[in-house]
């Protein structure tokens, strides 16, 4: 089927578009999978720098019981005197 030449020359330019609509299209798809990659690499630094966070604050909390059982046992005073008496032993 043949059209008129205006005919033609405008299906030209059409096609001429759309696969430079499609270019762009392939072009921005590509950079979207680099930024979800990204993304996703951003995450999971995030998530293990909350994870080392969480077990920072377990290891700080170990640490202060720890201390708060040393004094306990300081201020005994059945505590107090074994230790009076292992330093005697020395």
């Amino acid at each position: 089927m043949t059209f008129p030449a205006p005919c033609e020359h405008a299906m030209q330019v059409m096609n001429t578009h759309l696969s430079q609509i499609k270019v762009n299209q392939n072009d921005l798809e590509a950079r979207l999978a680099v930024m979800d990659r990204l993304y996703g690499e951003e995450k999971a630094k995030a998530v293990v720098h909350k994870k080392h966070a969480a077990i920072r604050k377990m290891k700080a909390k170990i640490i202060k019981k720890k201390v708060k059982l040393v004094i306990a046992a300081l201020k005994c005073t059945a505590a107090k005197r074994k230790q009076a008496a292992h330093v005697a032993k020395k």
